[in-house]
């Protein structure tokens, strides 16, 4: 599966309809298809003879598919369904050999890692053993405040204009009783 280029291309026009939770059902339109392959990703391109292009990833998105004499079915994952009508009958048997080669090898790929949620999970408990501890593990939050409050200058809690008869509050907590202002309160 190396190769790039078209694997499989409809020379010719074809009817082309597909429905997308977004867009809705589209009207039958004329244009043509070809199944690529780049960078180990296989899509499906739909050309429209409006001039308008739209790409479907296959190999990570193909649920099932289905052929007739002249029409293929595909439905994808997130809940699209792509129609190619009006395919000459070689065509479509060609299509839909290779998208049953493809469909085949990637439950071989499956089988072989084992299920998809275990093999998604193994992958991120290694990513998270690999690191070094210091970094997955984040500083306690009421390290990072104590040092702000030691920081932070504490305002008297009277206003400037009456005398102090509140001790004011500008050293360590130890020594805030021992304030002049607050002994001499009591004389």
């Amino acid at each position: 599966m190396a190769q790039t280029g078209p694997i499989v291309s409809s020379s010719g026009t074809v009817q082309i309809r597909f429905s997308s939770i977004d867009l809705g059902t589209t009207k039958w339109r004329e244009g043509t298809f070809e199944i690529l392959e780049k960078d180990n990703k296989i899509s499906l391109c739909l050309r429209f003879n409006c001039g308008t292009l739209k790409i479907f990833q296959l190999n990570q998105n193909l649920k099932t598919f289905s052929q007739n004499l002249s029409r293929i079915q595909l439905n994808l994952k997130d809940s699209s369904v792509i129609v190619l009508d009006k395919v000459p009958q070689m065509l479509v048997q060609r299509t839909y050999e290779y998208l049953k080669k493809l469909k085949q090898e990637k439950e071989v790929r499956k089988s072989f890692n084992g299920s998809g949620n275990f093999g998604v999970l193994g992958n991120c408990s290694l990513k998270n053993e690999s690191r070094p501890p210091a970094e997955t593990q984040k500083p306690p939050r009421w390290g990072a405040t104590e040092c702000l409050v030691d920081t932070v200058q504490k305002k008297p809690l009277v206003s400037p204009s009456r005398p102090a008869a509140i001790p004011s509050f500008t050293g360590l907590s130890e020594n805030r009783y021992c304030s002049k202002s607050w002994l001499s309160s009591f004389k």
